[in-house]
């Protein structure tokens, strides 16, 4: 009879040193995503390059920029081989060195593609109408003798 009461003993115990961290980690962590439940929603970024404003979503913001570093990239590389092609033919070089555009948030976590590109044409009327009454467009005058 004590041979008997041992094992079962025995066996509880080594069930509980078993399956203790299983139910222990359960408790410990958050439960798993129902089958039904919701994903995370995507969010917009407004960005303004160079004179372009754009919507992009935040996840395509680090592969926008890469697109633009790999453009500017190429343009430099064209740019040089170009001059050092007029160099060296002695002819005049008058392109002008690429500008890097920067990439300037001006809006972000929008959850509504339609409502981001609203904002967007509002921040590109906006910009129109800043460059169109910057001095530097505006024409000189001059005088004549």
């Amino acid at each position: 009879m004590k041979y008997r009461m041992v094992l079962i003993l025995a066996a509880v115990v080594l069930m509980g040193v078993l399956a203790g961290p299983t139910f222990a980690a359960g408790a410990r962590h958050a439960p798993h995503k129902a089958v039904g439940a919701a994903t995370k929603v995507e969010t917009f970024v407004i960005v303004q390059v160079g004179d372009e404003v754009k919507v992009v979503p935040k996840s395509g913001l680090i592969e926008l920029q890469r697109t633009i570093n790999d453009t500017f990239k190429q343009d430099t590389k064209t740019y040089q081989e170009a001059k050092k092609e007029a160099t060296k033919n002695k002819e005049k070089f008058d392109q002008p060195k690429p500008v890097k555009p920067v990439v300037k948030k001006l809006k972000e976590g929008i959850k509504n593609e339609q409502e981001a590109n609203q904002e967007a044409a509002k921040f590109q009327d906006k910009l129109a109408s800043q460059k169109k009454d910057h001095p530097s467009t505006k024409p000189v005058k001059t005088q004549q003798p």
